[in-house]
C-alpha cells in the first residue's frame, strides 16, 4: 500500500512508478506469499531460499550500480543545463525555436559554468563584420557542437578558425543547442543576410534521432525549450509544461532522485543494452529513436542546404562529427554510414575528421567537444577552406 500510495505521501518518481515503489510492492507481495505458506514448511523453505538468492543477487548488482553512479561516473555532478538559461529562447519565423537577441546568461551543467552572450541577430557570436571580404567568410550551421556547448567564446570552433587564420577568415556560427537538420536548414533560410564563400553543416549522430529529426518535436514555454509531445503522442498542455519544468528544477537543486533511480540499476541496464546494440554503443543513441525514414529525410534536407548554398553563391560541405564511441572505435555507426552514403550519392562534399580524434577531445562528463576537440575541428575546417581558395 505504501508503494501504491507513494506519490501521495511524498516519495514521487518520474515517470510513473519508479524503483522505490516497485521495491515496496515487491516486498509486500513477498510478505503476502510468505504468510500464505505458513502451514507448509517445505514450500516455505524453498521460497525462503529463492528470496535469499534473488535478494543477494539484487544487492550485489545494486552495489555495482552505486559504484558506477557515485564512484566511477564522471557525470555524477551533472545537472540539466537548460534551466540555467531562463528566457534564452523564443519561437522563430521558420524554426521551432531560436535564441533571443541580446540575451546574456551563464551556462551551468553542474560541472562547467560558462558565460553565454547572444548578439543582435540571435546567434552566439560577435556582430557580423561587413569589412571582411566575402571570399574570406564562412558560415557554420548545426547544433550544440556548432553552438559551442561547454566552451567559452574563445574556445568555440568559429573563434579557433579565426585565431588560426590570423583573423583573415571570418567564421560566423548559426549553431543552436538541440537543432536537427530541419531546424538547421530553416535557420539558414532565416539568415539570408549572410553572404560568403563557404557554408559548413556540422553533422552529429543525434541529427538522425526522432528528437532532432522532427522540426516540430520542440516548442518554447516560458523561455525554455520543451518537448511538444508526450510519449503517447498527445500534446503537452501549458500547465503540464510548467509542472515538468518545476520537477526538473527540483531534481537539479536537491539531487534526491539519483539514489532513488539507482534502485532500478539504470547504469547496468544501459551497459547491458549497449553490449547487444552496437549502434547505440557507438553513438549513445537508443536504436528505437533512429528510423530509416529519419535518415532519408536528413539526406533530403542536407541536399536542400546544398541547393540553398548554391543559390547564394557559396560552396557547401558536410562536416562529420564522430560520437565518442565512434571516435574510440574508429568507425561510424550503421546509421552514420547510411547518411554518409546518401549525401555522397547526391554529390555533396564531405569533411571527415574521424582519424584526427583517436577517441580524445571530448569532455569526461558530457559527449561534446572539449577545447582540444574543438581545436581539431577548427583546424580541419580551416585547412579544407584554404584548399578551396586555391581550387579553380
Amino acid at each position: 500500500m505504501v508503494g501504491l500510495c507513494a506519490d501521495w505521501i511524498g516519495i514521487p518518481s518520474e515517470p510513473g512508478v519508479g524503483g522505490l515503489q516497485l521495491g515496496l510492492l515487491g516486498l509486500g507481495l513477498a510478505i503476502a506469499l510468505w504468510g500464505a505458506l505458513g502451514t507448509r514448511p517445505r514450500a516455505r523453505l524453498l521460497v525462503a531460499r529463492a528470496y535469499a538468492m534473488v535478494l543477494s543477487i539484487y544487492l550485489a548488482l545494486w552495489g555495482a550500480e552505486l559504484v558506477l553512479t557515485y564512484g566511477l561516473d564522471p557525470a555524477r555532478d551533472f545537472k540539466p543545463h537548460a534551466l540555467s538559461l531562463p528566457g534564452m529562447y523564443e519561437v522563430g519565423d521558420q524554426v521551432a525555436y531560436r535564441h533571443v537577441a541580446g540575451y546574456t546568461g551563464t551556462f551551468d551543467d553542474g560541472v562547467l559554468q560558462i558565460p553565454i552572450r547572444i548578439n543582435s541577430r540571435g546567434d552566439r557570436d560577435d556582430e557580423p563584420r561587413s569589412e571582411h571580404p566575402a571570399e574570406r567568410r564562412i558560415l557554420l550551421v548545426g547544433d550544440s557542437f556548432t553552438f559551442g556547448q561547454g566552451l567559452t567564446d574563445e574556445q568555440k570552433i568559429d573563434r579557433r578558425i579565426e585565431h588560426y587564420s590570423d583573423d583573415e577568415v571570418d567564421a560566423y556560427t548559426l549553431g543552436v543547442m538541440g537543432y536537427g537538420p530541419s531546424n538547421s536548414l530553416r535557420r539558414l533560410k532565416e539568415s539570408s543576410w549572410w553572404t560568403g564563400r563557404a557554408i559548413y553543416y556540422l553533422f552529429f549522430a543525434n541529427d538522425l534521432a526522432d528528437t532532432d529529426a522532427r522540426a516540430d518535436y520542440y516548442a518554447v514555454h516560458e523561455g525554455f525549450v520543451v518537448r511538444r509531445f508526450r510519449s503517447d503522442g498527445e500534446r503537452y498542455t501549458p500547465e503540464q509544461w510548467t509542472a515538468l519544468l518545476h520537477a526538473v528544477r527540483e531534481r537539479s537543486v536537491h539531487r534526491k532522485g539519483r539514489l532513488r533511480l539507482s534502485f532500478t540499476l539504470p547504469s547496468l541496464r544501459k551497459i547491458a543494452y549497449q553490449v547487444t546494440h552496437e549502434n547505440t554503443r557507438l553513438t549513445g543513441i537508443p536504436d528505437a529513436l533512429v528510423k530509416p525514414t529519419n535518415i532519408d529525410a536528413a539526406v533530403d534536407i542536407t541536399t536542400s542546404m546544398l541547393a540553398l548554398a548554391r543559390e547564394r553563391g557559396a560552396m557547401f560541405t558536410v562536416v562529420l562529427i564522430p560520437a565518442v564511441g565512434e571516435a574510440k572505435a574508429g568507425k561510424y555507426s550503421d546509421w552514420g554510414r547510411a547518411y554518409i552514403d546518401g549525401i555522397t550519392a547526391q554529390g555533396i562534399d564531405v569533411l571527415d575528421i574521424l582519424d584526427r580524434l583517436d577517441g580524445e577531445g571530448y569532455f569526461a562528463h558530457d559527449p561534446h567537444f572539449d577545447p582540444e576537440g574543438a581545436d581539431v575541428m577548427a583546424r580541419a575546417i580551416l585547412e579544407h577552406f584554404e584548399q578551396s581558395l586555391s581550387s579553380p
